[in-house]
């Protein structure tokens, strides 16, 4: 494929970022360092692998495409002043036009190992005090990095999280939320307000002979 250099009007440097696409992988090569265009890629995702010495980050079902993760980074890049290199026709035009679909951030997911297998898990965007705060104020909920863990029994306020600020839920945290459901529905009710006190007497043995044989008199 032909290589295509997009200028932003005033750049940076004259360093220029490839960004390749590799299925659901993302690389970018910037042979400079520079403090601006590292933020830029750390706060999308991307982290440096020596291997390859370039800039990595892999797609999932939550991240979204490669293709919108790849248009994303390159407009951003772009307009943090850097030049960018592509060899991908369609991810040209998708940049060209600003086309892609906005990352998904904030997600509701299931926990399927360790010590909170079966609870729920809140993700987040980096630094959202009111988030983390709002999730840690659940009762039963704990910090488990860069993750909260919250309990299946409280799915209703998971539920409210999830409309206040915005989250996605996962498959596997709709399957926790229904089985918690039907745990609740299933559950004994009773009624325990006119019980009351129960005085139990002490009563003696004598020699090796049960109280209730004694005599009384």
């Amino acid at each position: 494929m032909p290589q295509t250099t997009i200028r932003p009007v005033k750049p940076a440097t004259e360093t220029v970022a490839d960004i390749l696409i590799l299925g659901n992988h993302i690389q970018i090569s910037f042979f400079e360092r520079d403090d601006d265009f590292r933020e830029i890629v750390k706060d999308h995702g991307f982290s440096w692998v020596w291997d390859s010495r370039c800039w990595e980050r892999k797609c999932n079902n939550f991240t979204g495409s490669s293709l919108d993760r790849a248009t994303e980074i390159g407009i951003l890049l772009l307009k943090g002043g850097f030049i960018i290199s592509i060899v991908d026709d369609t991810l040209k035009e998708k940049i060209l036009k600003k086309e892609f679909k906005p990352e998904q951030k904030r997600w509701i997911k299931a926990c399927v190992g360790g010590s909170y297998k079966g609870w729920f898990l809140i993700s987040w965007e980096y630094r959202n005090e009111r988030i983390y705060k709002a999730a840690r104020a659940i009762g039963g909920s704990k910090w488990s990095s860069p993750q909260v863990a919250i309990p299946p029994y409280q799915y209703e306020s998971v539920l409210d999280l999830a409309d206040q600020f915005g989250f996605d839920l996962s498959a596997g945290s709709k399957e926790i939320i229904e089985s918690a459901k039907k745990t609740r529905e299933e559950s004994l009710i009773v009624d325990m307000s006119e019980v009351h006190e129960t005085v139990i007497t002490e009563t003696k043995e004598v020699a090796g002979i049960h109280a209730s044989l004694l005599d009384n008199d």
